[in-house]
């Protein structure tokens, strides 16, 4: 079961009137400290609109090389 909407609704929740910790019904649950913590460290920091990001066209050079190998790019010395 997918349960990340509702650990991400803490940092959103809010501007639509839906509940920020919908998330604390599942405080018991092993995983759920896990889940906060990677909200909080990775997940709704990568929506950060201030975040100055590269143009794609940084990209295009990488994005080319890695479509540019042979499928699964498995090279002699890797051969079975």
């Amino acid at each position: 079961m997918y349960l990340g909407n509702t650990f991400q609704t803490y940092y959103y929740g809010h501007h639509y009137e839906w509940d920020r910790f919908a998330r604390e019904q599942h405080r018991e649950h092993p995983y759920c400290q896990l889940a906060v913590d990677f909200c909080e460290k990775w997940d709704q920091a990568s929506f950060d609109d201030g975040y100055v990001s590269e143009p794609l066209e940084v990209f295009e050079p990488i994005v080319r090389r890695v479509f540019a190998r042979p499928a699964y790019g498995r090279s002699e010395s890797h051969a079975q």
